[in-house]
């Protein structure tokens, strides 16, 4: 099994949620000891996402030191919003 520090991305991913759970759930599984600049950012790019994520979801997952939408995020932020 990966360690949590291994799962952290190293580039810009993105996740298909497969069960219901807290927004901050899932934002502490798939970081370890994020800053508070990585939370705001990785809200702000899934500010699709609500109080819970549901399964089919798509979850934009960004590297921890990211502080800008790349043109990348921004269109994955169009493709995960409900139209």
């Amino acid at each position: 099994m990966p360690s949590t520090a291994q799962s952290i991305p190293s580039e810009i991913l993105y996740h298909f949620v497969i069960k219901h759970q807290p927004v901050d759930a899932l934002f502490d599984t798939l970081y370890d000891h994020p800053s508070e600049l990585t939370k705001q950012h990785f809200m702000t790019i899934n500010s699709h996402l609500e109080h819970q994520v549901r399964p089919g979801q798509m979850v934009i997952i960004t590297p921890p030191d990211a502080q800008q939408c790349t043109a990348f995020e921004a269109d994955l932020m169009d493709v995960a919003r409900p139209h």
